[in-house]
């Protein structure tokens, strides 16, 4: 089966907070986007995107799917906090969706400590398609050095939750906002196969990253530019599973 893998963030921070993010009214342009890619009737197509935090724009692109039957998952949970934020996470699949999970991330820091970031995962054909959004150190409430142990903390969250994955020998795709490049993270996590883009993904690192437990055959990385509706690049990862 030929399939699509893309991760995305969109940069829709909370509204009264999105001083240089993606505003509400470019909803529907966002949608145009992804739309050209689970459109594809041909493809297995599962899109991740990430800093999906303003409620109104997550849920203009949630009724947007649902006007095309698209299946798509939003964990809402909130934060414990008094200025609670959801995970910023949505994955949409053009394929029926045979189960979901999410798991929020026990340690956070600064501003990152009002979202519910976590791990969600999805599983179509037997794979598990995995989204998530790491723990950011250039925090602007805080220090960036006790970032950095929160983001440590959420790696090994994350590694504990992946090696059960592969364990159960399940096959998985990873996909997300890392905040870290890969040749950090495989230091920390027993990575097998990834894909890491030839640029960066944004400013002048790369912390969009995908990577898996197997090896789709014929697979290819390319990045899509949408300046004018993200400070990030998408990241599409094709091929045969």
């Amino acid at each position: 089966m030929k399939f699509i893998l893309i991760t995305w963030n969109i940069a829709g921070l909370p509204y009264f907070f999105n001083f240089s993010g993606t505003p509400v009214e470019k909803g529907e342009q966002i949608f145009e986007k992804i739309d050209e890619y689970l459109s594809k009737t041909d493809k297995l197509v599962v899109i991740h995107l990430q800093e999906l935090f303003d409620s109104k724009l997550s849920e203009k692109i949630i009724k947007l799917c649902k006007s095309k039957s698209y299946n798509n998952i939003y964990p809402s949970q909130k934060s414990n906090r008094f200025f609670g934020l959801n995970s910023g996470l949505m994955t949409i699949s053009n394929m029926p969706i045979e189960s979901h999970n999410f798991i929020a991330y026990t340690e956070s820091y600064g501003e990152d400590s009002f979202a519910n970031k976590g791990i969600l995962s999805i599983k179509i054909n037997d794979i598990w398609f995995i989204n998530t959004h790491l723990q950011n150190d250039m925090v602007m409430i805080g220090l960036k050095k006790t970032a950095k142990i929160s983001l440590l903390h959420q790696i090994n969250q994350f590694k504990d939750f992946y090696n059960v994955i592969n364990d159960n020998n399940n096959k998985s795709l990873v996909a997300g906002d890392f905040n870290i490049s890969i040749k950090e993270l495989v230091k920390k996590i027993d990575i097998e196969h990834f894909w890491e883009s030839n640029e960066a993904t944004i400013h002048h690192s790369k912390p969009d990253l995908i990577f898996a437990n197997f090896l789709p055959k014929k697979s290819d990385v390319e990045i899509v530019y949408h300046d004018n509706l993200s400070d990030h690049k998408m990241v599409l990862l094709s091929g045969l599973l």
